[in-house]
């Protein structure tokens, strides 16, 4: 049966659209260029330990409401651990933990009531965050102003700025504060905290991430007629007045769909469009925000701690990957280290990133002995999600193109949320829904 409906790219937002549509009957065809599904959310086994490991530590919020579904509709939620409480420990210099605890029933305030109670904060500190904060909340609405701005004009202190703001730029909008925008995180405190009417407890995987979607997605397809062809990718895509017309596929194949949806990211996506200029324009001032992944087995253990956000380091949080996962704790001792919106590390060669390693560590625990690194494997992600900068919104594109059967999705389209997983599985689902608009509409034609 030829496909109605060809989604390109088997990615997060892929994926949701492919499960949308088949969930609507729609038989769909998904087209990834690897073997395996996930895009950058995928992981393999290391040649050399034997074990799974992630491209990139991932990890969710409770506010991820689309892919929290997804998850229970592909029946892979059972593979997560989500915190009671929000609970995050930090380390500063010198081997200084800091730990905070915010109850579930606890709103932004709630939260931020919390974060005075941690002993990195000042009396002073604590003050100033009081009285200023909530004069200037409203302020970061402000189209064009980095978080950076908005933090000056708050009057922020350092450490409230080191505690709070810096962990949650990088971890939302892969970014730092100077390149960010502050709609932006407002956006994600509405969505994670005020929205929510509580503050959920943190979400993180304890299988692969390919564990999480791959074979399962196989299995939804295929169950209602859908089908996945890997390992290949789509060379051109050909254009007939409004219409898309055909696909040719790497290994020479056509296909005449009636309907495409891209999960591709823009980069990608580009380099198949020529003669677009609504899409093409907004896609060549596409900027990425790069993330470095490091992964590092030790003889000795680093920390008995799940996870940890470094104060004042390059390298903005550590897991621990047997802690996570709740598996055997023997050695080698599995970490990743976590370097978002990485622009001043993303090209330097693997022998500096592996010395600057060294020397955090040494810096922060006081056990550490660079002697006990048995290996470590560093994963550049150039391109890893679209840049938040404050004129972002100006240029993310719709999921409905003008092109009559020609759909986009993908984190960086305009979802009103960071790029982010929940951003990639929200695009995937209204690309669909843009589609299934048009089914609804030549079946109410057909039966006028």
């Amino acid at each position: 049966m030829k496909p109605k409906v060809v989604v390109i790219g088997g990615g997060f937002a892929g994926i949701s659209a492919a499960t949308t549509l088949a969930e609507a009957n729609i038989p769909v065809l998904l087209i990834e260029k690897k073997r395996i599904l996930g895009g950058r959310a995928l992981s393999y086994q290391d040649p050399q330990t034997q074990e799974i490991v992630d491209n990139g530590q991932h990890l969710l919020m409770g506010c991820y409401h689309h892919t929290l579904s997804l998850l229970k509709k592909l029946k892979t939620d059972t593979h997560l651990f989500r915190q009671p409480a929000l609970t995050v420990e930090y380390l500063a210099k010198g081997n200084h933990f800091y730990q905070l605890n915010c109850p579930p029933q606890a709103g932004f305030w709630g939260l931020m009531r919390a974060f005075l109670k941690v002993d990195f904060l000042s009396l002073k500190d604590k003050l100033q965050t009081l009285v200023t904060l909530p004069l200037f909340f409203h302020k970061m609405k402000q189209p064009h102003l980095t978080l950076h701005d908005w933090l000056i004009q708050a009057k922020q202190p350092k450490r409230m700025i080191q505690l709070f703001w810096e962990p949650l730029c990088y971890a939302a909008l892969n970014e730092d504060p100077k390149n960010a925008a502050a709609l932006l995180m407002h956006k994600v405190i509405d969505e994670a905290f005020i929205q929510q009417q509580g503050v959920d407890g943190l979400i993180f995987p304890q299988t692969g991430l390919s564990e999480l979607t791959s074979q399962a997605t196989e299995n939804y397809l295929t169950e209602r007629d859908g089908d996945i062809k890997r390992g290949l990718s789509v060379k051109k895509i050909t254009f007939t007045e409004n219409q898309l017309t055909q696909l040719e596929l790497t290994n020479g194949e056509q296909l005449e769909p009636k309907a495409v949806i891209s999960a591709l990211p823009p980069h990608a996506l580009r380099k198949l469009l020529t003669e677009q200029p609504q899409l093409t324009d907004p896609l060549d001032r596409c900027e990425s925000a790069p993330i470095l992944s490091i992964h590092l087995w030790l003889r000795q253990p680093l920390t008995e701690k799940p996870f940890l956000a470094l104060i004042d380091s390059p390298i903005q949080w550590i897991f621990n990957r047997q802690k996570i996962w709740q598996t055997a704790e023997k050695a080698p001792y599995l970490y990743s280290l976590i370097l978002s919106g990485a622009h001043n590390w993303i090209k330097q060669p693997n022998q500096a990133i592996e010395a600057m390693v060294q020397k955090e560590l040494t810096l922060f625990f006081a056990d550490f002995d660079p002697t006990h690194i048995e290996r470590i494997k560093v994963i550049k992600e150039q391109d890893a999600t679209l840049s938040p900068s404050p004129n972002v919104l100006s240029y993310r594109l719709k999921q409905k193109t003008g092109i009559d059967n020609f759909f986009i999705s993908g984190d960086w389209t305009d979802t009103g949320l960071p790029a982010t997983i929940e951003s990639a599985v929200l695009s995937g689902k209204l690309a669909a829904k843009e589609y299934l608009k048009t089914v609804k509409k030549e079946t109410i034609h057909e039966r006028a």
